[in-house]
This record gives structure tokens, C-alpha cells and sequence, in this order.
């Protein structure tokens, strides 16, 4: 018998990447920082409803703030790519929250990240449509060993249509479920 003073957890969290819908693009965007350092990476990782990889970028970012700063960075990043290379609505996932609730609400008025917000907002507004949300940092995996990998490397790069060895197994296990 169940106790009555307990309650119910709710339906469970999904930990891994979902597929955006037809149509849609999702565009999974993170930053690394270090405050020892002094510098950061970002990565960005493209993917279509039918799970396919048509985009990882990742850049080196050899002066940095902050971490905040570098997901916004990201995230004008993801917009930018996307709106160069592709004519689809989009979803922009970055697993911060701050960030997120900027971008959706297209507002830019945060002063130390205000330049870089209002470029974001400015590249989506070349999209068909596109709306940004907050994800937890499982489904964003990909976009995460990019900035990692951006930020050890001290390199940049993108690839359309590719993805580095060192995230093609995220995104099989992503699109596949596989577990981890």
C-alpha cells in the first residue's frame, strides 16, 4: 500500500537528445571556461528530424570572462552557422538557463552580455522561425566535448556534413538510445 503522505515523482526526465520535429533543425550549443586560464571553447552541433549530423563546429576563444559568456558566444554561433548554411525553423538547446530565457524572450539588456545577445538574436532573425531552450547538460553532450575539445586544442573548425571521432559515438548513442 502506498503511504498517503508520499508523492508521486512525476513522469521521468529524458536524459538524452530528442529529435526536433519535421521541418526543424536543433542546434546544440555549449562553452567551456576556464578562470585559470582565462580562455574558453565553444561547440555547436547541428542536427535534422531525421537525426542526421549536418553540422559540429567548435572554436577556441583564447580571451574569456566568464562561462555565461561563453554559452552566449555559443549560442550566437549555432544562429550564425545556422542561418549561413540552412533555410529551416530551428531549436536552439544551450543547458544554460540564463541564456536561454534571453535569447527566448529576444532580450538583450543584460550589459555584460548585451553585444553578443542582440548578434544571436540578430542571425535568428534570418531563420524561417527558431526559438531557444534550456536543456540539461546529458542532452547536450555533443556540443559539450567540442567546447572541451576547442578549448584544449586551442583550435577551430567547422564541418558540414562531418562530425570529429571524438563525438561520433555521443551521437550514435543519442540518435540510437544506446545506453551510456
Amino acid at each position: 500500500m502506498r503511504n498517503a503522505g508520499a508523492r508521486d515523482a512525476g513522469p521521468r526526465v529524458k536524459k538524452n537528445w530528442v529529435a526536433p520535429g519535421d521541418g526543424w533543425i536543433k542546434i546544440n550549443v555549449d562553452g567551456a571556461f576556464s578562470s585559470t586560464a582565462g580562455d574558453g571553447g565553444i561547440g555547436v552541433v547541428v542536427r535534422d528530424s531525421h537525426d542526421t549530423a549536418l553540422l559540429s563546429s567548435w572554436r577556441y576563444i583564447p580571451r574569456a570572462k566568464e562561462a555565461e559568456e561563453m554559452e552566449a558566444m555559443a549560442a550566437r554561433e549555432g544562429l550564425i552557422l545556422a542561418a549561413e548554411r540552412f533555410h529551416h525553423r530551428a531549436m536552439l538547446e544551450t543547458d544554460c538557463s540564463t541564456v536561454a530565457i534571453a535569447l527566448r524572450h529576444r532580450d538583450d539588456r543584460r550589459s555584460n552580455l548585451k553585444f553578443i545577445l542582440e548578434e544571436a538574436i540578430e542571425a535568428g532573425a534570418r531563420l524561417p522561425e527558431w526559438t531557444a531552450v534550456h536543456t540539461r547538460r546529458e542532452c547536450n553532450s555533443a556540443a559539450h566535448e567540442l567546447a572541451q575539445l576547442a578549448r584544449r586544442t586551442k583550435h577551430s573548425s567547422v564541418w558540414q556534413s562531418a562530425m570529429p571521432v571524438c563525438i561520433e559515438q555521443i551521437i550514435a548513442r543519442d540518435c540510437n538510445q544506446l545506453p551510456e
